[in-house]
């Protein structure tokens, strides 16, 4: 079936009132939702009984499921599992291109159900490649528009291939070490140097290395002694310290370039860490003749160093 809708085009197989699909006892159905023009005509919340994966071709997209809000961009994959409550977020398509395909947990034969128990175990509902790896997706969407009596096989080797990709990409990020992950752990680093003096969630750190919000907490984990909110506070007390041992600006000033809100919070989370309270610490800095050189910056590789321990 090929839905037009002002200038966006549903395209899909294996649906009441669609062509079929070539494979439907692994893939039951396949389709391209190109939105040109943002629509509210979008998904409500529903349920599958089937594993729905969709590749993002083009546009940022808010969806939600089971509850959290997972945000997309181009080369992510969404991955609901059976029974997962989907939606999107306002109940609006914005300006996107997307590929998806629906696969039944029953696969017939061997490899293709334990790649299919593989994406069982995907505990993330996104996986970021970053980098085009849309090829076999847009494949198996070519093979369903130009059939020819080669297709059917053509797609289940696609489907392996896809899933194959995923499984990969989703154990390349569980099993990161930090000697493996030094460029995700000065990613996070100088993204929050750099957005310090902003408010700052968890949600917002996981959407900047491209993972859901669960999945980055279970990666932060293996890097990190501290929660990604530990790392967070611990990262602006140290700034603080720096900028008090700098001397340019006030106590206030200070609170407020760290990204703290209240001055007295400021100071109360100050003291929990340091010992002193921030004018007890500049008053401690005034009196002693050992004072230390004060450097431009402290070092992402400073940061790392005291943040990242390498874990046995």
């Amino acid at each position: 079936m090929v839905l037009f809708m002002a200038n966006n085009i549903l395209t899909r197989f294996g649906r009441a009132h669609d062509r079929p699909a070539l494979i439907p006892e692994i893939l039951p159905v396949v389709g391209l939702r190109s939105v040109k023009e943002h629509s509210r005509n979008a998904l409500i919340v529903h349920t599958m009984h089937n594993f729905e994966i969709t590749y993002i071709l083009n546009g940022t997209m808010e969806w939600i499921i089971n509850d959290q809000i997972i945000v997309t961009r181009p080369h992510d994959v969404l991955v609901t599992h059976p029974n997962d409550k989907l939606a999107i977020l306002e109940n609006s398509f914005p300006v996107s291109d997307c590929i998806f395909l629906q696969v039944n947990p029953n696969v017939p034969g061997e490899e293709l159900q334990f790649l299919v128990n593989e994406l069982k175990k995907v505990y993330t509902r996104k996986i970021s490649f970053g980098s085009d790896n849309s090829n076999p997706f847009k494949r198996l969407v070519d093979e369903h528009e130009k059939q020819d009596d080669l297709s059917k096989a053509m797609c289940q080797s696609l489907t392996i291939d896809i899933l194959a990709r995923l499984t990969r990409q989703m154990r390349s990020g569980e099993n990161m070490t930090p000697g493996e992950n030094s460029m995700f752990q000065k990613q996070i680093i100088t993204y929050l140097e750099n957005h310090l003096k902003q408010e700052i969630t968890v949600g917002d750190m996981a959407d900047k290395m491209g993972y859901s919000e669960s999945h980055f907490r279970a990666l932060f984990r293996k890097v990190s002694n501290l929660s990604p909110v530990q790392f967070l506070q611990h990262l602006r007390i140290e700034t603080a310290q720096w900028l008090i041992r700098e001397g340019r600006l006030s106590l206030t000033e200070i609170a407020f370039e760290v990204g703290f809100n209240s001055s007295q919070y400021f100071s109360n989370c100050f003291k929990k860490q340091i010992g002193l309270s921030p004018r007890e610490y500049r008053t401690a800095l005034n009196k002693t003749h050992t004072k230390e050189t004060v450097h431009d910056q402290m070092t992402t590789i400073q940061v790392m160093d005291m943040h990242f321990p390498v874990k046995n």
